[in-house]
């Protein structure tokens, strides 16, 4: 099992695809190196900067 540390929400997107674009648009800063998308409770997706962990 992973364990994922969420530092930070960045946005909040309706669909995966939206997060995604989101995403790739902050792809070149190494600042949100470490971005993972996370589906929330109420169906909408985060872009949230993470810290992994086993």
């Amino acid at each position: 099992m992973m364990t994922i540390c969420v530092l930070s929400s960045l946005h909040e997107a309706e669909t995966a695809d939206e997060a995604a674009r989101y995403a790739a648009s902050l792809a070149n800063d190494a600042a949100y190196s470490r971005l993972c998308l996370i589906q929330l409770a109420s169906g909408k997706w985060a872009v949230c900067l993470c810290r992994g962990g086993g």
